[in-house]
């Protein structure tokens, strides 16, 4: 069975489902390996042994104020976004995932071109996640598997972490994480 073999957009809203309801990044992370298992039975699980899903959650914490002390967010936001594509390190030529924050004032959770013209575009927008450069990794390790790691591990992952990472802004902007290329999850 191969990634193309799967209804996308299923795996995707599920993925959205697990990130939104887990309780605690642990259990939604443990939650979210146990689907990719179970409804693409050789998603490469192993890959994912001895991460700390809390440590990357304080980290992608702490990097996300940086931007907002030097930038503050402005009043015109009414939408975070957290955008995902794949960045290459200039120096070593290796991908790694991309990851940053922006701001967007009209956000329509039915319509993701509202995310294509951010009010917020931070200078140090970029920010860095263990889990998300370890999918990654292993979609280069295990290139069968790349395009279902590359999409719903990094989706769900990414949703997970930014969930729990943005959760002091959650009660006054909508929290959005999404592939530039267009699939998006509303926390």
């Amino acid at each position: 069975m191969t990634a193309s073999d799967f209804d996308m957009q299923a795996v995707r809203d599920r993925v959205a489902t697990i990130s939104r309801n887990a309780s605690a990044c642990e259990s939604g992370f443990s939650e979210l390996l146990r689907y990719f298992a179970a409804v693409y039975p050789s998603f490469p699980v192993d890959e994912f042994d001895g991460l700390d899903i809390a440590a990357d959650v304080a980290d992608v914490r702490e990097q996300m104020q940086t931007p907002l002390f030097f930038e503050p967010i402005p009043e015109a936001v009414t939408a975070l976004y957290f955008g995902l594509f794949t960045a290459v390190d200039q120096e070593t030529r290796e991908e790694y995932a991309g990851y940053y924050i922006c701001g967007v004032g009209d956000f329509d959770p039915n319509d993701s071109d509202t995310l294509c013209d951010p009010v917020y575009l931070p200078d140090l927008r970029y920010m860095r996640s263990d889990v998300l450069d370890r999918v990654i990794g292993a979609a280069q390790k295990h290139p069968e598997h790349a395009h279902f790691l590359q999409y719903a591990a990094m989706l769900g992952l990414a949703a997970l972490i930014t969930k729990f990472a943005a959760e002091q802004f959650s009660r006054t902007y909508r929290v959005v994480v999404g592939f530039d290329a267009g699939d998006v999850i509303a926390l």
